[in-house]
């Protein structure tokens, strides 16, 4: 059996809608696809199902970004 997806593969949703744990308790954590801890920092706390398919905030209504955030990762 093949692992993984490949683009332009059908997804089946017939299980559901698919909920992520969103919140200030996750960060500093390491989670997996399915937002399960792999830190082995101990369940996730203060955190809320959330649908994964919301519509996105409409970036001229939201509060503009004040501090860059510094990922590490350098780019030319």
């Amino acid at each position: 059996p093949r692992l993984g997806a490949v683009n332009s593969e059908p997804v089946d949703t017939s299980a559901g809608v698919l909920c992520l744990p969103m919140g200030a308790g996750l960060l500093g954590r390491v989670v997996d696809s399915q937002g399960q801890p792999l830190d082995h920092g101990g369940p996730l706390a203060g955190v809320t199902a959330l649908p994964m398919d919301r519509s996105p905030i409409n970036a001229m209504e939201r509060d503009p970004v004040r501090e860059p955030l510094d990922t590490g990762v350098r780019a030319i």
